[in-house]
């Protein structure tokens, strides 16, 4: 797959960009996320079964070389129409690429529903807090976090892992296992020293 755009002349005679096919900027802010807290991962990871074999996922977050979350970015091939008509496209058939995508994304999350394995999908829009919704789904899928404990256990859990990207404030009435946690977590000086 090409990891660079090119510009190229399409067969109608039109000079056209074509972009990267692999390693967009979504994906690289994603990956540098993963690399920043050392989980691993896989991109372009296809499951080898029969009829999965076309369909990679951008990235596949592992636990002992197996997969338990993949994470597809959506770039704006996925909804804007105005992306092929840019890449030289006919501009009646802009809309039809469109609809080729979401069929393409619905057959990725049926695959990965036959082998039990969650999806997250996520767009090309200013997201401040793409970091911790990438290492909450990392904490509840691939980490196993107990989800009896309640989010506010989680969050704690993840704070000490991690790190945020803002400060935690505590609600108001906290369970007797929120309380510990959160108790534990300020002796130790906050996320930062944990």
């Amino acid at each position: 797959m090409r990891a660079e755009s090119i510009t190229t002349i399409n067969k109608y005679g039109k000079e056209v960009f074509l972009p990267p096919q692999t390693g967009s900027v979504g994906a690289r802010r994603i990956t540098a996320i993963l690399d920043e807290c050392g989980i691993p991962y896989e991109e372009e990871y296809r499951i080898d079964a029969d009829g999965c074999r076309r369909s990679p996922f951008d990235i596949a977050v592992l636990k002992d070389g197996q997969p338990k979350l993949f994470i597809e970015y959506d770039g704006e091939d996925h909804y804007e129409s105005d992306f092929y008509l840019r890449t030289g496209v006919r501009p009646e058939r802009c809309k039809a690429h469109v609809v080729k995508a979401a069929i393409a994304d619905a057959k990725k999350n049926a695959i990965a529903a036959r082998f039990g394995i969650p999806v997250l999908r996520i767009n090309p829009l200013p997201d401040e807090m793409l970091r911790d919704r990438i290492l909450s789904w990392v904490e509840v899928f691939v980490n196993e976090a107990d989800i009896r404990k309640g989010n506010e256990v989680i969050m704690i859990d993840m704070l000490e892992r991690y790190g945020f990207d803002f400060d935690y404030i505590p609600p108001s009435n906290m369970s007797r296992a929120e309380k510990e946690r959160v108790e534990q977590l300020y002796q130790k000086g906050g996320p930062a020293n944990a």
